[in-house]
Parts: structure tokens; C-alpha cells; sequence
């Protein structure tokens, strides 16, 4: 059995798991559910891989209604095939003879019916050319999302055209699925609370929510890391449906996650936006600088351990994005060569591969091995590139109290956290304190301004 791909992103989101959702009018609204196949797939355990050639099969869907669907691999008796709505699906070789039909995807409407009966008849649908968003979100949100995607798309299928990777545009519509709450995501199939939105292999829809826990502590941290991650899965979800990374190919980790890393800085400003292919991704940067400070280690330990790493953390993510930047900017016709060779992996590749072709070695035959004299290049183009810090330089609020006997201030970027300081406040003065007390917040445009005014609010 093989569990579909989910993709870790920073945050630390705490889940809350309910029954119910209540729609803006009140209304309980149920909430669908995953079902028990979008994660799972049958695979036999040893067998040569065979990947697809472009044949078309027979099959039947999930109705029982025969349809041709997309030879993907073979492994022993049973076929990898993509189902017209793009699901991927295992089915004995028998019951999936070659056919000289045509393929034909769904169409958008086809998939939107499909969802509504599997319990998403109170979600809302919108199409463009290339998607289909199933959402009971905010319309902002959706709009931005949209706007990213669609952004994105253009821009990553030229940049793998330029390498001369063998591209084509999607055989299937792509399916965007959005959730109000963290809690309607959770219920609909449970992730750890890492997970803020997650690129399905199985199904191949990007499932995400809007609102988070993290909204209620530091507001504009949440916002930036939630299109941080609409970028990052959407990524996913393009390089799986262009032909550059087959769906259930091995990559290594560092790559498959820095390039999505890479190409998906976005920013919040008037509007959420991608801001484009290769530019500085501060949120990563932020963290790689706390990661390298707290380091003990000697050079070259740190790009080592990230290119053989079968996991990734949070820190790894930041690792990997800045070992993709380093490479594709200094080093650029070699990580092409490179991410040329790695694109040629087929579906479960390299499943039996001997050791001397293993990807920490392909690696090395592209870069070599000094990982000291790497790291510390790289460290030195990090150190040229733009950066805005996405913690000092978000809004920080300046709450005042001014009394007969108490000036006080804090700083703060909730404002959330700019209420509750101030309860806490007027809890330790006197009654005839509180009724002649005087409150007044602020906002800045940093943490500097912030602290900055509170210290002449005081007098120091």
C-alpha cells in the first residue's frame, strides 16, 4: 500500500476538530470527507517497473462505467492508470486492456458534479482555463489564490521549456479544493498540524484552508505563510501535470521540495501575489539565518545531511530552498544537466537501483563532493541577495495607557494580543483608576517604528 505525498510547510498550526461547520448565515453545514482511497494505492511489493508509453486502456471508474483512461506504469499484474478526471487508480492488468480509443478528460463540469456528490453540494465552483476551484472560502481568498495559480503557471512551463525538457500542458483539469477553517480541512481527511495544505498524488488536487489558529496570534505572519504554501502546493501539482516530475517518481527530497521552494516567493501587499521565479524567499531566509547562528557545526555538514535527507523538516525546507537558489543562480548549467537527468525518473523509480546510481551520487556527479567549499559559496550568495525580514517588518501595534499614577506601552503584531494586554492592564488598577484611564493603539509598519514610539510614549 502506498500513502499519497504530503508536503510539510512551516507554521506549527494547531487542529481543531469539530463536527460541524457553521456557514456565515449560521446554518450547520456539513463537512465531506476524504475518502478511503484518495490516500492509498494497491502495489505489489516487488516487480519490475514498467512506465507507461503513452498507451491508452480500458477500464472501469468508480461508477462501473467503462472509460478509457492513461496507461501511467505496470508493476507485476496490475496497472497504473489515470482515470479522465486525473485520478490515479491501480487495477489488474486483465481488467485494463489496451485500446485504441482516444482519451478523453472530464470536463471541468464533470468534476465539479462529481464532488458535489461526494458532499461538496454546498461548496461554490469557479473555473478558468486550466482549473477548477471548489471552495466555501471567503471570495478574497479564492480570488487570490486564482490569482497566484494562474500567475504561477505561465512562468514555470517556460522555464522548464527553456531547459528543453520534453513539456506538456495538463491531460486532465486541475482541481483546486479550499476549505474555510482549519477544522473543516482536518475533518475532511486528519494531517498532522504541521500540514497547512497538501498536494494529493492520488487524487492530484491540492487541498488547502483559510482561516488558521495562527490568524488570532500574529495576523499577517498567518497570511503570508497561508499563499506561501497555496504557492509551494500549487508547484507541486503543475511540476506533476507538465511532465517534468512523473507522479510517484522518487526524487530526492531536497530537490523536489527546493524547487518548489524556489519557484514560490510570494508577498502581501495591496494583494496577494507570487512575486516570481528565483526571487528571495524571506520567510525561508528568516529561518535559514536562525538555523546557521545556532549552528555549531564546520561547513559543508549542513548541505551534506540536506541532499541525503529522506525527510525534511521545517529547517530542511529552508536548507533545501537555499541549496535550489545557490545551485540554479551560481552553478546553472549544471543544475540544469542536472534536473534534466533527475526528470527522466519514471513512476516508482529508482525502485531497485544499485548503489552506485543512487542519488546522493548522481548529485556528486553533477557538483562534486566538497560540500565545505559549497556551503560556504553559498552562505556568501545569501548574504547578496535582498532581504526583508518577514518578522521585524510586518505591522506591530503600540498599546498605550495613560492614567493619573500609570503610563504604560507594549508592542505587539495581534490584535488579539493588543485587547488582551489590555484587559490584563486595567485588571491591576484601582476602580477609580480604570473610569478616567485613557487607551490608544497604534499601528506601524515595523517592529522598529513600534518600539520606537512606545519609548518616547514613555519618555525613554
Amino acid at each position: 500500500m502506498l500513502r499519497s505525498a504530503r508536503h510539510l510547510v512551516v507554521g506549527g498550526l494547531l487542529a481543531a476538530i469539530g463536527l460541524a461547520a457553521l456557514t456565515d448565515s449560521g446554518r450547520a453545514q456539513a463537512v465531506p470527507r476524504a475518502a478511503s482511497d484518495d490516500s492509498e494505492l494497491i502495489l505489489p511489493q516487488g516487480g519490475i517497473v514498467r512506465r507507461g508509453q503513452g498507451q491508452h486502456v480500458r477500464v472501469k471508474d468508480r461508477h462501473g462505467q467503462d472509460v478509457v483512461a492513461l496507461l501511467h506504469a505496470e508493476v507485476a499484474d496490475r496497472r497504473l492508470v489515470i482515470l479522465p478526471d486525473g485520478r490515479l487508480v491501480s487495477v489488474p492488468t486483465a481488467e485494463a486492456p489496451i485500446t485504441d480509443e482516444p482519451f478523453e478528460p472530464a470536463t471541468k463540469q464533470q468534476i465539479a458534479d462529481e464532488l458535489k456528490a461526494k458532499g461538496f453540494g454546498d461548496f461554490k465552483v469557479r473555473s478558468t482555463a486550466r482549473y477548477i476551484y471548489v471552495y466555501n472560502t471567503s471570495e478574497a481568498f479564492r480570488t487570490g489564490t486564482s490569482r497566484i495559480l494562474e500567475t504561477m503557471y505561465p512562468a514555470i512551463f517556460a522555464y522548464f521549456k527553456r531547459l528543453k525538457l520534453p513539456v506538456h500542458h495538463p491531460e486532465t483539469p486541475l482541481v483546486a479544493i479550499m476549505f474555510r477553517t482549519e477544522e473543516e480541512f482536518q475533518k475532511y481527511d486528519p494531517v498532522p498540524s504541521s500540514i497547512a495544505a497538501y498536494y494529493n498524488t492520488i487524487t492530484n488536487q491540492i487541498v488547502m484552508y483559510e482561516q488558521s489558529d495562527l490568524v488570532k496570534v500574529a495576523p499577517e505572519l498567518a497570511i503570508k505563510q497561508s499563499i506561501g504554501v497555496i504557492a509551494h502546493e500549487g508547484i507541486h501539482q503543475i511540476l506533476h501535470n507538465i511532465g517534468v516530475q512523473q507522479r510517484l517518481s522518487h526524487w530526492p527530497m531536497w530537490l523536489s521540495e527546493g524547487l518548489a521552494e524556489y519557484f514560490a516567493p510570494t508577498e502581501v501587499g495591496r494583494r496577494m501575489r507570487w512575486k516570481g521565479v528565483g526571487r528571495p524567499h524571506d520567510l525561508r531566509m528568516y529561518e535559514l539565518n536562525r538555523l546557521m547562528r545556532a549552528s555549531k557545526r564546520p561547513p559543508g555538514v549542513l548541505v551534506e545531511e540536506v541532499v541525503a535527507a529522506p525527510r525534511l523538516s521545517s529547517g530542511g525546507y529552508a536548507a533545501a530552498w537555499s541549496l535550489t537558489h545557490y545551485l540554479a543562480t551560481r552553478q546553472r548549467e549544471k543544475f540544469h544537466d542536472y534536473v534534466s537527468e533527475i526528470a527522466q525518473l519514471g513512476p516508482l523509480e529508482p525502485r531497485e537501483r544499485s548503489a552506485e546510481n543512487d542519488l546522493k551520487q548522481l548529485f556528486t556527479k553533477h557538483f562534486g563532493s566538497d560540500y565545505a567549499d559549497m556551503e560556504t559559496k553559498l552562505v556568501e550568495h545569501l548574504r547578496s541577495l535582498p532581504y526583508v525580514d518577514p518578522i521585524a517588518n510586518q505591522t506591530h501595534y503600540v498599546v498605550m495607557i495613560d492614567t493619573a499614577k500609570l503610563r504604560a506601552a507594549s508592542v505587539t503584531t495581534s490584535p488579539g494580543g493588543a485587547k488582551k494586554w489590555q484587559e490584563q492592564t486595567l485588571t491591576r488598577l484601582p476602580p477609580s483608576e480604570r473610569a478616567s484611564s485613557r487607551f490608544q493603539i497604534l499601528p506601524f509598519a515595523s517592529k522598529k517604528l513600534a518600539e520606537s514610539y512606545a519609548r518616547r510614549f514613555l519618555g525613554n
